[in-house]
């Protein structure tokens, strides 16, 4: 009964890297009247490429920055809405408006909002002191990114912290409040340890989603200030469509695939490891 999915997946998925792999295998580049096999040297092209060790480099800092501030805010924000309070279901329906809007659509507005002049993020930064054109400095365009990428996927991380603070029974917080537990202590020696797999998956999730990410950073700053927010698949896609080096370019596409690969055998490990 499996087989007809396990062919459609054989399609989509197997057979697409199997055919990128061979590719990477060989020097296929615009104007080239064939493909010429080149065996591993395009792999070796690619470890002594410091503009690709750059590329991974800015992908991990955007992945410290925004799976950080997703995880960290997303802990603090659902803590509270797990509690009763007026308006609450208000603010649910709220948060969901980020998550729902295409990513095109969030690289446009915020483009807009953090324009230098015209901006309303820069003109009420503006008002406190604060000036600068977040997207065209090197220093502060992948941060921005950063925090457009959380303000648009922490609602998914809050759901996924709700649906966890969910499942811990009532009866473990309620005798830690009748012990005198104070809040903060219930969320740090309760909540937390049980809500532990659930944030792990949850980081699993958004490190994947974090190193794919793509329109944002097309949209609002295409790979710059120079080579300041070209991630790895930024630079594989320039590589492969900008510079028509389309065997190079497989080699990179693979790597990412690699990397994402051990990302995640990495933490699906720390999980059984916390489970056992």
């Amino acid at each position: 009964m499996l087989l007809p999915a396990v062919i459609v997946l054989t399609f989509v998925t197997v057979f697409p890297l199997i055919y990128l792999f061979w590719t990477s295998l060989h020097k296929w580049e615009f104007g080239a009247a064939e493909k010429a096999f080149v065996m591993f040297a395009n792999y070796l092209r690619m470890v002594q490429d410091t503009r690709f060790w750059n590329s991974v480099l800015l992908a991990m800092l955007l992945i410290g920055m925004a799976v950080g501030l997703q995880t960290g805010l997303g802990l603090i924000i659902s803590e509270r809405l797990h509690q009763s309070f007026k308006g609450k279901n208000v603010i649910r329906i709220l948060l969901l408006l980020p998550m729902v809007s295409p990513p095109v659509v969030v690289g446009v507005m915020w483009r807009m909002f953090l324009q230098p002049r015209l901006g309303i993020v820069s003109y009420l930064l503006s008002l406190v002191g604060i000036k600068n054109p977040w997207l065209a400095n090197p220093k502060t365009a992948l941060f921005t990114i950063a925090v457009v990428d959380t303000w648009q996927w922490m609602p998914f991380v809050i759901l996924m912290f709700m649906a966890g603070l969910a499942s811990i029974p009532d009866e473990l917080t309620e005798a830690a409040q009748a012990d005198g537990a104070a809040q903060y202590q219930i969320f740090r020696y309760i909540l937390l340890p049980l809500l532990k797999p659930v944030i792990i998956i949850t980081v699993l999730f958004r490190v994947i989603d974090t190193i794919k990410i793509f329109p944002k950073i097309f949209i609002m700053t295409e790979g710059g200030p120079g080579t300041a927010t070209e991630i790895m698949n930024f630079y594989a896609f320039r590589t492969t469509f900008q510079y028509s080096r389309f065997g190079y370019g497989s080699t990179l596409s693979f790597a990412i695939f690699v990397i994402c690969m051990l990302l995640s055998i990495g933490i699906i490990s720390s999980l059984k490891v916390r489970s056992e």
